[in-house]
């Protein structure tokens, strides 16, 4: 008698449907030490169930260990993903634009690339041409990072174009040495409309439900960004000052769709507390970027880091035959969404001979800053 075949007399259920399990979770980091290509492979996986009867109360065993291993043993088997790994010297920027140095975040010696899929073209820089009439006028890209608190989860924000004029300028004396005074403005720049490109975000909501959805950054009302550098030595501090409102589209809840609607977004602008009371409006986003010694930090005409922390407000407009307002307040709105920012330097496109290391012949910026998190 084989070992799996049941005891004489003895009746055997019929098989019930397959059991499918869906979870949720943080999983382990991998750092690569070397350049190449790394694959992800499927292996054993180890549960603990806690049964559980028709009513509720727990049954006995109380944990049923099992483990799991795909169904066709093969060698190897097949991957689920490859991540090719570049070196030190990186892959081939676009024509025309190189990719400012950025800190490595890992451990190895390489830099993380994931491939487009088969038939997917890798993004390219959205168009970003200054202008060329405003002698003052300075046209950058930006990207970067934005926590999302309520989430556990960060979404990318993606690289986009600004219009920057370079309006003031001056040298004042002050007890400590003479500081450079600074005054611009800004304009985000997506097809001709004061907001960054939408990006689709997915996070573990609601004690992990997968959840998508794409984000609309839309600016309000002119952008400032206000430098006080002390010259000698060149330390100082940029604060960049911008009124957003977000709106959420195109959600999924554990890949069904959710309609929110067309004007699902955040009742007022995204604000932080600003650090002049007087300015203090709770309407408008505070970065800052950090001026630390000669060439370390961030200023305006090189670019660098900014960061902050905004509070998300309620959300309003949400829902087609129903009010999902409250849904989306609760699974998102609240304080303490740090935001890291990377402005690439700018290409000094009012400048009648623009520099060809900052500016491509179209007047766009050769610089195309990376997100660091």
């Amino acid at each position: 008698m084989s070992p799996s075949a049941p005891a004489p007399g003895r009746p055997t259920a019929p098989p019930g449907p397959p059991l499918e399990l869906t979870l949720g979770g943080p999983v382990p980091a991998v750092t690569a030490s070397g350049a190449g290509e790394l694959t992800l492979t499927p292996g054993t996986l180890a549960l603990e169930l806690t049964p559980f009867t028709a009513d509720g109360t727990p049954a006995k065993p109380a944990a049923l260990p099992v483990t799991c291993s795909p169904r066709e043993p093969q060698s190897p088997q097949p991957p689920l993903a490859t991540v090719r790994i570049t070196g030190a010297d990186g892959t081939a920027p676009p024509p025309g634009r190189e990719q400012d140095p950025a800190p490595a975040t890992g451990g190895g010696p390489g830099t993380l690339v994931i491939e487009p899929l088969p038939g997917e073209r890798a993004a390219r820089p959205p168009r970003c041409v200054g202008d060329t009439v405003d002698e003052l006028a300075l046209v950058a890209y930006v990207t970067g990072f934005s926590n999302v608190e309520k989430l556990d989860g960060a979404a990318r924000l993606p690289l986009a174009c600004v219009q920057l004029v370079d309006a003031f300028k001056e040298i004042v004396e002050r007890p400590d040495g003479f500081h450079l005074l600074q005054h611009a403005t800004g304009e985000l720049d997506y097809r001709g409309k004061r907001m960054m490109p939408p990006a689709k975000a997915t996070f573990l909501s609601f004690g992990g439900v997968p959840t998508t959805a794409t984000m609309e950054l839309t600016q309000l009302r002119t952008m400032t960004i206000d430098t006080d550098i002390l010259l000698l030595p060149s330390t100082g501090t940029t604060l960049a000052r911008v009124a957003l409102s977000l709106r959420l589209y195109d959600v999924e809840v554990n890949g069904v769709p959710l309609d929110v609607g067309p004007n699902c977004r955040t009742r007022g602008p995204l604000y932080s507390k600003d650090p002049d009371p007087a300015r203090d409006t709770r309407d408008h986003v505070v970065l800052t970027g950090v001026l630390k010694g000669p060439g370390d930090g961030y200023q305006l005409v090189t670019g660098g880091v900014l960061d902050g922390t905004v509070t998300i407000p309620p959300f309003t407009g949400c829902g087609v035959g129903e009010d999902l307002d409250p849904l989306l307040t609760a699974a998102v709105s609240g304080p303490g969404n740090y935001i890291k920012q990377v402005q690439g330097a700018p290409c000094s496109s009012g400048n009648p001979r623009p520099d060809p290391e900052f500016c491509t012949p179209g007047h766009e910026p050769v610089k195309v800053p990376k997100p660091e998190r």
